[in-house]
């Protein structure tokens, strides 16, 4: 997903406006924030 999600950044930025992607940003964002939260180092 990251990569489909990279190469559309340099190119027409369409699936941005995708609900999947969207969804799976926003789990996305959602993990880093609860790692930060409980100090868990990558």
């Amino acid at each position: 997903m990251y990569k489909l999600i990279k190469a559309d950044l340099l190119g027409h930025q369409q699936l941005l406006e995708t609900e999947k992607v969207k969804q799976e940003l926003s789990r996305f964002v959602q993990s880093e924030w609860r790692d930060i939260a409980i100090g868990k180092i990558m």
